[in-house]
Order: structure tokens, then C-alpha cells, then sequence
């Protein structure tokens, strides 16, 4: 999946086939989960998968699909935008 077709989603639902995206749910500064940020672990529907922290509290990353990470496409601790995508999932 090439970067500009990540870059044309908005909202919160990203597929593409058998592919699909965690987004940011705000700007912030990106914190994931260890255990989600190696390729090949598998993302259920609905967990949480990181947050985003900003200067007045923090929000929760959602994963919207089930699937096995392919790749992160944002390093944990980076600054993010909403909506950016954060994971790569590859869908089961």
C-alpha cells in the first residue's frame, strides 16, 4: 500500500481490500502498545492498541478491524495528526 493512498482516507473506518489502517483518533504525541508493534501480531476488532497524548489528557487508539500488523507506519513517541494512519493491518 503505497503512502499516498493512506493519505487520501479520512474518518475513522480505512480498508482496502484485504488491507486496512489504525488511525489516530487526535493530534498528539503516539504511544502503542508493545505487544502491537512488531509485524505478525494479530489486532482484534475494538482493542486498544496505543494513545495519544495530548496537553489535556489522552486518548485511546481503536483498532475498527481484526487483523495481523504488517507494518507500523508511525514510530511510537512521534507526533501524529488526526486520522493519520498509525497501523498497517493485513485483515483475517
Amino acid at each position: 500500500m503505497s503512502q499516498s493512498m493512506l493519505d487520501t482516507y479520512e474518518g475513522d473506518l480505512k480498508a482496502l481490500g484485504d488491507d486496512a489502517v489504525v488511525v489516530a483518533p487526535c493530534s498528539g504525541k503516539l504511544n502503542l502498545d508493545p505487544a502491537f508493534i512488531r509485524p505478525g501480531a494479530v489486532v482484534y476488532r475494538g482493542e486498544v492498541v496505543g494513545r495519544v497524548i495530548q496537553r489535556r489528557g489522552c486518548q485511546t487508539v481503536v483498532s475498527r478491524f481484526t487483523g495481523i500488523v504488517e507494518r507500523i507506519l508511525v514510530e511510537p513517541g512521534s507526533k501524529v495528526r488526526a486520522s493519520q494512519p498509525v497501523i498497517w493491518l493485513r485483515k483475517i
